[in-house]
């Protein structure tokens, strides 16, 4: 049997020993996981959740797994609906549900795929409690090693899911580098507490700062909020540099585009090879966005068939920054209730949500310069139209706003923090406006990680992996970038310019790329973190069936990717 390990073991073992069964022949398949709890991942763990924090997918949304969310639903216990405040008279393939409660169904479908695998012939092996220490490569097997254990593999999957680092956290009292886990946040605070970002992410800060200072109470058919006595002066001031709410969820027509988002890699390929090495970012755009919105939406697709992508992205934040950002949240609830009674879909909300989706795989192939216009333009819009607020919590904000207890403020770019002791937090807005706070949450979400803070030693060190390089289209253009962002960009030779964006360098199939530009075989690199720099869109179910599909065909097909994958970056900067 070829030995496979897995180390991780949320969502992704579990669509990764999934697809295994549907194409591998039987194996010994071993999972590790440094904590003891299994199967429900980071975001839906005590680790990234607390009672009040809601999913924003719903059971149509999921990728296949052995039972839909609705179904196990519905065999819950009522004590176990109880706990959560549901019941099982009203399940809705729409509705979302508290993220605890979907850990502990993700919990149940990493056990029944495990189930299901051995039943079919499988060995699978869960290790937890279990944190691998360093990894060791050689011509045959894969070693891994825990503080006091060995074990050696034909090859290694590594999913070892988000990293929250705490750097000022630990110096600073009322500093928090992130909201997770969120019980840090449960306190009481009578005074203004800053939030830095706009995204889910504040969504939950915000949902635990306001549980434990006040209470929601239903008046007159809205959600109002009431602080607590011993919190007569906390509020929340919101800050982004966009000023812009997440969007709130709406009906889609195609919930969930799996695999078929994805362009045909031959296309992909072809492209490839007409345009010197790069896959035109233009191209993936005008195919997975534009040609669908003709076909769905021909009114807007004749407003903006010829606007480029950095106007379209300006003609949509100029439509979102026409009315206040919560004024603009109120119709939007309204919208959101709407189009779910009706089932009507607002189509360029859910083509964007696949562009997203459809554009990270193929991104590793885009000309640094593509890569920036991504980074600096769609992304940002992609961020706050594929976040999908659930209404609950939207409603929550306006509770909240309506209360004089939340506000949010746009800031400039360079806004920054400048920590002055315990207690005495300094927020620079911008250039000369600056806010003192006792306690600020920095909510920006996961942030990209350098190859160097990977958990896991013995990849950078001996040249298995290296770091993730895009090349520049032009040099004339690298130069001047370089100019610009010497640390960022790099010159190899003078024609060579490359990009260095976060993570491991990897393959379409998700193989680490050695410091000679060589895909491996043995080692597969899906940590969300860690892979950042090459697939922008790198988090949510969808990411890890997706990434386990091209892992476990790619373990399936045996092949060396070397002579299936064209790239701009596999072999033009061997031993950067």
């Amino acid at each position: 049997m070829k030995q496979i390990a897995i180390v991780g073991a949320g969502p992704s073992a579990t669509f990764l020993v999934q697809q295994m069964q549907k194409k591998l022949p039987r194996c010994s398949i071993t999972i590790f996981e440094s904590s003891i709890e299994t199967g429900s991942g980071f975001p839906y763990s005590p680790k990234g959740a607390q009672i009040e924090h809601i999913t924003n997918v719903s059971s149509n949304e999921i990728p296949d797994l052995p039972t839909k969310l609705i179904e196990w639903w519905r065999d819950q216990s009522v004590s176990k609906l109880a706990k959560y405040g549901m019941d099982n008279a009203t399940p809705s393939e729409d509705t979302v549900v508290p993220r605890l409660f979907f850990g502990e169904y993700l919990q149940d479908q990493f056990k029944s795929v495990g189930s299901s695998a051995r039943a079919n012939g499988f060995e699978v092996t869960i290790i937890s409690d279990a944190k691998i220490a360093t990894i060791a490569i050689d011509q045959q097997d894969v070693i891994l090693s825990t503080e006091n254990r060995t074990f050696t593999f034909d090859l290694a999957i590594l999913c070892t899911g988000h990293v929250f680092p705490k750097n000022l956290e630990t110096k600073f009292s009322g500093y928090f580098d992130s909201p997770y886990p969120p019980s840090k946040l449960a306190r009481t605070a009578n005074h203004p507490v800053c939030i830095r970002g706009s995204s889910l992410t504040a969504v939950d800060a915000i949902a635990t700062l306001a549980k434990n200072n006040g209470n929601f109470s239903h008046e007159a058919g809205r959600l109002k909020f009431t602080l607590n006595e011993e919190s007569p002066n906390f509020s929340l001031h919101m800050y982004s540099k966009s000023g812009l709410l997440p969007v709130v969820r709406v009906y889609m027509e195609e919930p969930y585009a799996g695999i078929t988002a994805l362009l045909d890699p031959k296309m992909i390929q072809r492209e490839i090879s007409n345009n010197d090495g790069f896959l035109p970012i233009d191209f993936v755009y005008q195919t997975a966005f534009l040609q669908p919105l003709k076909e769905k939406d021909r009114e807007l697709f004749d407003a903006i068939k010829d606007l480029t992508i950095e106007e379209f992205v300006e003609h949509v934040i100029k439509l979102r920054t026409q009315k206040p950002p919560f004024e603009l949240l109120r119709s939007e609830c309204i919208e959101s209730v709407q189009t779910f009674k009706n089932k009507t879909p607002i189509h360029w909300k859910e083509l964007l949500a696949g562009l997203s989706v459809t554009m990270s795989y193929p991104a590793k192939h885009f000309s640094a310069e593509d890569r920036i216009r991504l980074q600096n333009n769609l992304m940002p819009l992609i961020g706050v139209v594929i976040a999908l607020m659930p209404t609950s919590s939207a409603e929550q904000l306006l509770a909240l706003h309506d209360a004089g207890v939340l506000t949010l403020t746009a800031v400039s770019d360079d806004a920054k923090v400048h920590t002055v002791g315990d207690e005495k937090i300094v927020f620079e807005l911008q250039p000369g406006v600056q806010q003192q706070y006792k306690m600020f949450v920095d909510c920006i979400g996961q942030p990209p990680m350098d190859v160097t803070e990977f958990s896991i030693k013995g990849l950078t060190e001996t040249g298995a992996g290296r770091q993730a390089l895009i090349r520049f289209k032009s040099a004339e253009q690298g130069r001047i970038e370089q100019s610009k962002h010497s640390k960022n960009v790099i010159m190899v030779t003078e024609k060579d310019y490359y990009l260095v964006v976060p993570g491991f360098d990897i393959s379409d199939h998700f193989q680490l790329v050695n410091k000679d530009g060589q895909f491996s075989e043995q080692v597969y690199m899906m940590s969300v973190p860690f892979v950042s720099g090459l697939n922008p869109d790198y988090s949510g179910l969808d990411f890890c069936d997706i990434a386990s599909q091209k892992i476990v065909q790619h373990i399936h097909n045996g092949r060396d990717s070397k002579a299936e994958e064209v790239s701009n970056r596999a072999s033009s900067h061997d031993g950067q």
